[in-house]
């Protein structure tokens, strides 16, 4: 039996053109979330993807073992980042790390999993801070972005706002990026992220 891949039964919201966005509604879907601040290379983001993660897959066996029928693809990593902009100059990063859930896994399901993980004595460190937590962003622009992050990534936003300009929107500064690639695992150069902000006229 073939798992149910959500990426491509949802792909007008994971994929997007490169040379230019696509115009999406994005309606309200569930995640498993949890807020923190810094840097990706940072410890606070490197705990949180050590938390969140292995609660997302025992989340999929426990559901996959009542319902073989409903085995899906775990989803990648979403980054919705906020960057306070303060008047010295100086900056600092906050983010909400999500993963998206399908309609069938709710709250009770994520308690279950947690109960499990701490009967094994799994220590995860962001656990506490980890929720299931539903989100609308509304009408947004995307677009893909493959190769390293930083100035090349840059790069590709701003052919994001730049059209989105021609096209009469106005948009977030702040943008929510969906990781399709480990960078622990994949060369630079073929990373794959959808860059995504919410916009309206």
């Amino acid at each position: 039996m073939s798992k149910i891949d959500y990426k491509k039964k949802l792909k007008h919201l994971y994929n997007a053109p490169s040379h230019k966005p696509s115009i999406i509604e994005v309606p309200k879907m569930n995640y498993l979330m949890i807020d923190g601040n810094g840097l990706p290379e940072e410890q606070n983001f490197i705990n949180a993807a050590s938390t969140i993660f292995p609660l997302a897959y025992v989340i999929k066996f426990i559901e996959k073992g009542r319902h073989p029928e409903n085995d899906y693809v775990v989803m990648p990593m979403e980054v919705q980042w906020k960057l306070d902009r303060k008047e010295s100059g100086s900056k600092r990063y906050y983010w909400t790390m999500m993963v998206m859930q399908p309609d069938i896994i709710n709250k009770d399901l994520l308690e279950e999993a947690i109960t499990e993980l701490n009967k094994k004595n799994k220590q995860l460190p962001y656990l506490s801070a980890l929720r299931f937590d539903s989100n609308e962003e509304g009408l947004c622009a995307q677009i893909f972005h493959k190769g390293p992050f930083g100035e090349k990534m840059e790069e590709t936003f701003d052919i994001l706002k730049l059209e989105l300009k021609n096209l009469g929107y106005e948009y977030e500064k702040d943008s929510h990026d969906i990781y399709f690639s480990d960078p622990r695992r994949v060369n630079p150069e073929k990373l794959k992220t959808l860059i995504r902000v919410k916009i309206w006229k």
